[in-house]
């Protein structure tokens, strides 16, 4: 398993993906948006670990870079 196995499960319960397919709320069950949840911050974190490891090195070196940009961005987005 790994991130790839994530992705489908993440867009199938997306409801802007649903809504693209025209399924909103085929694939409703109680506690769908805490799974969507649990399964993007998992992405978040495994994919992201590189640079938000980077992001606190970069930072306690007081030379911000392109870990920290990044970091910042996938975090906005997660967000």
């Amino acid at each position: 398993m790994g991130l790839p196995a994530l992705t489908l499960p993440i867009l199938l319960l997306s409801p802007l993906i649903q809504s693209f397919l025209g399924i909103e709320g085929a694939l409703a069950f109680r506690g769908d948006r805490y799974l969507l949840l649990a399964l993007a911050t998992t992405v978040y974190f495994y994919g992201g670990w590189p640079f938000l490891s980077g992001l606190a090195s970069e930072l306690r070196g007081g030379a911000p870079g392109m870990m920290t940009l990044i970091a910042l961005a996938i975090t906005v987005a997660f967000a």
